[in-house]
């Protein structure tokens, strides 16, 4: 008997409940509840554009998933190689080397975004000859200052 008189005191609070916390409008009378079925969707819901934001979203939730990282594989190993590489004269039009993929103009636009190398030891390459001046092949200087290797002329 206890709980059935507390499932009807549960049962008449929750009626009550709602006329109870009903706010007036400023006409004295309540508010009406709102039809959501009479309701028609924004247009930006059905703008194609969404499906582009959606395939975004889910890539990026299958990436972070699986600890993927965003950028392509093939671009992180190249950006690890490409900065070794890359030198500050590398962009300058005047001291380019055929044999530098810095240099190259694809991919040099992916080394644009990595820093400098520092070398410690210079390699002096020639840019006639694209080849290493060393002991086998050694530097000539010319009057006007520029060199070249021996191997160049």
């Amino acid at each position: 008997m206890h709980t059935c008189n507390r499932s009807n005191r549960q049962l008449h609070s929750w009626h009550s409940h709602p006329t109870r916390l009903v706010t007036p409008t400023r006409s004295g009378e309540p508010k009406k509840s709102h039809d959501p079925s009479s309701d028609t969707p924004p247009q930006r819901l059905y703008d194609p554009s969404r499906w582009d934001s959606l395939i975004r979203a889910f890539r990026l939730a299958v990436y972070n998933l699986n600890s993927l990282p965003t950028e392509p594989l093939l671009n992180l190993a190249l950006y690890a190689g490409l900065a070794s590489l890359k030198l500050p004269s590398c962009y300058d039009a005047s001291c380019q080397n055929v044999d530098c993929p810095v240099c190259d103009p694809d991919l040099g636009v992916l080394a644009q975004e990595v820093p400098s190398s520092h070398h410690v030891n210079s390699t002096i390459v020639c840019q006639i000859s694209g080849k290493i001046m060393n002991e086998d092949n050694p530097p000539m200087v010319f009057p006007n200052g520029y060199v070249y290797s021996r191997e160049a002329s």
